[in-house]
């Protein structure tokens, strides 16, 4: 008989030369596959003994098949607990696509307490992660202050596998970047990508996953806050939220969900006079060449009029500015997007800017959001159509 369950086998950690190989095979009840975490060998003593990190990995999978999973290794109870909770949530909000399962661990137990390096920040050189790690080593956020060890970057998360090249070029100026605070990089590959879950739903469960495999040497992570905590424009079903992102936390390693008190605007007035950063912040997820902004798509852009706002101009991160034809001309292809330029919109109101390219950034949210009515409209009436011929 077919087993309709989902089982999880992590492997012994294995080393290929200068890199340690955290593995695991994920037994689905249609097909098995392979993923894995690589850290350089140096933090090999930082590297957690438990499952954590896989069962993270996997959550969104087993959710989506709803199956219950099978810990073939060790996994923390106060981990499992809370993922109760988390699926609670996730299956509430979406629950054609996801349903709660019961997980499984063939041995539950904390993992061993050892001499901390304070906590780890999941980075990728943007906005939100560069505050994050500035506010914890520059400002003074009061009593949750962190003392931060290391930051992470993580190759294959917004990088495919296969750009060694833009991966090496980016490494060095976000070394550049954390460098000035002194902050040590911490450099990962992994292949989650190939789990072909919803990245829009599963990304911070997957970043915490990345964060616990150094739970050995760390206290927790920090994952940055995509969007602040205004009631119009927090995006509860967004994959790493204030709501969730705590739940994914084991009790000697805690994942933070930091920033969202603060705007994107306001991050960057925070950051305007820290040369690094304009020297290197890195945005754009759709260019050519990963490394550079390409100062086109829709990120660059917004990231760019934010900088205006701010009265910075233009950083040297950016080499070409963007003018009233790129603003009129951009496709705004999903909610997110059109909430993110929303929030600018409303932030340039309170700032008191009617410039002309505030007036045609007000063209251009009429227009996408238009465009989108539309396309629901003619969605609609095609899936009428489709179960009138049926009947």
């Amino acid at each position: 008989m077919k087993d309709e369950q989902v089982h999880l086998w992590p492997e012994t950690l294995l080393y290929e030369g200068d890199v340690c190989v955290l593995k695991a095979t994920l037994e689905l009840p249609d097909e098995r596959k392979e993923i894995w975490f690589k850290l350089p060998q140096e933090y090999s003593s930082y590297i957690t003994d438990l499952a954590d990190p896989f069962l993270l990995a996997v959550l969104f999978t087993a959710m989506r098949y709803g199956k219950n999973l099978n810990v073939h290794g060790q996994v923390s109870p106060f981990l499992l607990e809370h993922l109760e909770e988390f699926q609670a949530a996730w299956s509430s909000w979406y629950p054609t696509l996801y349903r709660q399962v019961d997980i499984k661990a063939d041995q539950e137990r904390e993992s061993e307490l050892k001499p901390s390096q304070g906590v780890l920040v999941a980075f990728s050189g943007g906005v939100d992660s560069s505050f994050s790690l500035y506010r914890h080593t520059r400002l003074n956020p009061g009593r949750r202050k962190k003392d931060v060890g290391a930051a992470l970057f993580v190759h294959g998360f917004d990088m495919a596998l296969s750009r060694k090249e833009s991966f090496v070029k980016t490494v060095q100026k976000l070394q550049t970047i954390t460098g000035s605070l002194h902050v040590p990089l911490i450099t990962m590959e992994m292949n989650l990508k190939t789990l072909a879950d919803n990245r829009d739903h599963s990304h911070g469960a997957a970043l915490a996953g990345c964060l616990h495999t150094l739970a050995g040497g760390f206290t927790g992570g920090i994952i940055a806050s995509s969007y602040p905590y205004i009631h119009s424009h927090i995006q509860i079903g967004w994959g790493s939220n204030p709501i969730t992102d705590h739940l994914l936390s084991s009790s000697r390693f805690l994942i933070v969900h930091d920033g969202a008190e603060c705007t994107r605007f306001q991050k960057i007035k925070a950051m305007c006079h820290w040369p690094e950063f304009l020297e290197h912040v890195r945005v754009c997820i759709r260019g050519s060449q990963r490394e550079k902004n390409c100062c086109r798509c829709q990120k660059c852009v917004r990231v760019m009029l934010y900088f205006r706002l701010a009265g910075v101009g233009l950083p040297p991160a950016f080499e070409r500015d963007v003018s009233l034809r790129h603003i009129l001309s951009l496709k705004l292809n999903s909610f997110n997007q059109l909430e993110m330029y929303q929030l600018l919109l409303d932030t340039c109101m309170q700032e008191g800017r009617h410039d002309f390219w505030v007036q045609a950034l007000k063209i251009t949210l009429t227009k996408n959001r238009l465009r989108h009515w539309l396309r629901n409209r003619s969605l609609v009436k095609k899936g009428i159509a489709w179960i009138r011929a049926r009947r």
